[in-house]
């Protein structure tokens, strides 16, 4: 928080000074129960206002991406939020019960946002400091020199360079001795159009990043607008608005540096827009490819900006992802392509063709791309010929989720699909292939006959915490003062799907600092480890593990950190690995079949033409 102000959502309003607009509309809309998330929402909010006080609804709906709501629903939250909008006339769509004797839909006052001013760090300076705890630094570097000096004064040490520090929600284990925070070095936070391409600093977050490329399509050619309208369009898809918000482009990529399993959209979106990095030392300044990036030697150096050259004429970009939801998912598979074009469709350079998630972060596939070169993509034999060598040099790798033939069906589609876009034609029934997935804005709405005589039962109050909530006011469990000489717990659990438990080795653990116990089935009579389930599944393992993250035992520790550190060093030893069943044709060939009287009646699998045999039960009589 150097040289930082936090405004919290008591700052902005409460039960002493008034309630903001915000906090007020989120109540009175139903918009809270349990209370829990109301606060994020309110600030998620609260800051789209101060940025954009009259936002669409679409730019609501995007804004609050990364907030999760687990029992209110989503439809009251954002009926609250759309009240806002630009769009709306009325500027409520809100139930309020002004008396139990009279139920009515007032108007919400229209917002002012001149009588909210908006809470800004004046005078910020950033300065130096270096702090140590639990053996962990954190340093704040002002300026690249600094950099420099601090990394060339530390080479032996673990070393992270921060700039929003998001990794950490991916990679929980990561550990590093000393952590540098270049997230506010005014070099790096620079962005610049130069005469072919874009400069962005290090340090400047991927929402900003958006903005920019957003703001400086006027100024560039119509091929480069589309390139940076596809960039900014993928980059919206990665995580969500909190994280881009605090993450930076190259602080994505460096996760690839790290781990190599990672399916990074940044990367690959950025190697198919030929991106390229400048690393700097205390020795000079180099240009680096993204693949280079990926496996350079990054000790004693700093990442400085990323170069996005500019669209030549007849460049066509665009991008892919594939994902379980439309935020906060990593990409089963996501995909690139880059093609100059003449104007009879023909390749006339080499393209660059890039593909994420088949063996972890993105990788171009260079022999169908020299294969493309000079080939009309409108000819569909040379098509055919593409996917072939596709087929070929687009291997997948095995990933602990699974999912391998679904990835790997996914590669051919996305060429398909971009291949389709080349087309100066596209028949009707194809159209639905080549338009990419526009998620419209959700609408919801409530029906209910409210009976006067039953007052107020029936009828739409309130919450009478619910703006207490709001205001983060309200007390909960974790809130409240921790008795003298309490302990805490952390659950340490299975590495593996199936195995037999071979040993439990807590003796590293039980020497860690504050740890009082560490309990395992061992220590509990057996009556007292067994839930009473279908089947019956034990507190703690046993014997054998038949689930990944299966509870082994529990470290008892002075404080949650402790107790959180020496669950890390339970070493567990395995035996009989089995392969994960995680697929229903894997469960149906091992014969891995749910077995409980329940489910006696259940006829057996019959292997069949299940068509054939229900059009032979059709009775066609009249």
């Amino acid at each position: 928080m150097n040289g930082s102000e936090v405004t919290t959502t008591e700052g902005i309003g409460n039960q002493k000074n008034g309630f903001h607009p915000v906090q007020e509309r989120i109540a009175e809309c139903e918009g809270s129960q349990c209370g829990y998330c109301t606060p994020g929402m309110v600030m998620s909010m609260y800051s789209l206002l101060q940025n954009n006080p009259s936002p669409s609804e679409q730019e609501i709906e995007g804004n609050i991406d990364g907030n999760i709501c687990r029992c209110t629903g989503y439809r009251p939250i954002l009926t609250a939020m759309k009240t806002f909008a630009c769009e709306s006339t009325t500027q409520t769509s809100c139930k309020k019960l002004a008396d139990v004797e009279d139920l009515c839909i007032p108007k919400f006052d229209k917002y002012n946002p001149s009588k909210f001013k908006a809470h800004k760090c004046e005078n910020h300076q950033l300065e130096p400091m270096e702090s140590s705890v639990d053996g962990i630094t954190w340093a704040s570097a002002t300026s690249v020199q600094d950099v420099y000096r601090i990394l060339d004064t530390h080479p032996g040490v673990s070393t992270r360079l921060v700039v929003g520090n998001t990794a950490i929600g991916i990679y929980k284990t990561d550990h590093h001795e000393f952590l540098l925070n270049i997230g506010e070095i005014p070099e790096l936070k620079k962005a610049s159009l130069e005469a072919d391409h874009a400069v962005i600093g290090a340090a400047v977050s991927i929402a900003n990043v958006i903005n920019l490329l957003t703001s400086w399509s006027s100024s560039v050619s119509t091929e480069t607008q589309s390139t940076f309208a596809a960039l900014t369009k993928h980059m919206n898809k990665i995580a969500g608005h909190q994280i881009r918000n605090a993450g930076s482009i190259l602080g994505n990529l460096m996760i690839v540096h790290a781990h190599k399993d990672f399916p990074s959209d940044m990367f690959t979106i950025m190697l198919g827009a030929n991106a390229t990095v400048m690393v700097g030392s205390s020795a000079g300044v180099s240009e680096l490819t993204l693949p280079e990036l990926a496996h350079a030697d990054m000790k004693g150096k700093l990442v400085l900006s990323i170069k996005i050259p500019f669209s030549k004429k007849g460049q066509v970009y665009k991008s892919y992802k594939v994902m379980p939801r439309h935020t906060n998912a990593h990409a089963y598979v996501n995909a690139a392509f880059n093609f100059v074009l003449d104007e009879s469709k023909t390749v006339v350079s080499m393209p660059t063709i890039v593909f994420g998630g088949l063996t972890g972060y993105g990788k171009r596939l260079p022999k169908l791309e020299e294969f493309l070169i000079g080939k009309k993509v409108t000819d569909p034999e040379v098509f055919r010929e593409a996917l072939i060598q596709l087929q070929a040099e687009a291997i997948v790798g095995h990933f602990p989720t699974g999912k391998n033939d679904y990835r790997r069906s996914l590669a051919p589609a996305l060429f398909y699909k971009f291949m389709l876009s080349l087309q100066s034609q596209v028949p009707e029934h194809l159209k639905s292939a080549v338009d990419e997935f526009e998620r419209p804005v959700s609408h919801g709405n409530q029906y209910y006959q409210p009976n006067k005589e039953n007052a107020p039962i029936g009828l739409p109050v309130p919450k009478l915490e619910a703006k207490i909530q709001a205001s983060g006011e309200t007390l909960y469990t974790a809130d409240e003062k921790v008795p003298k000489d309490t302990l805490y717990a952390a659950v340490f659990v299975s590495t593996v799907a199936s195995a037999k438990i071979s040993s439990i080795n807590t003796e590293k653990a039980m020497k860690m600092p504050g740890v009082v116990a560490i309990y395992t089935a061992k220590d509990v009579e057996k009556s007292r480890n067994e839930i009473d389930l279908f089947p019956t599944e034990e507190v703690f393992a046993s014997s054998e593990v038949t689930y990944t993250g299966q509870v082994i035992g529990i470290v008892v520790a002075d404080t949650q950190r402790h107790a959180n550190d020496a669950s890390q060093e339970v070493k567990v030893e395995y035996s009989d690995i089995q392969d994960p069943i995680i697929e229903l044709d894997d469960a149906i060939a091992k014969e891995s079949f749910y077995k409980h009287p329940f489910f006696a009646h259940v006829d057996p699998i019959k292997i069949g033409d299940v068509i054939f045999n229900l059009i032979l039960q059709l009775d066609f009589s009249t």
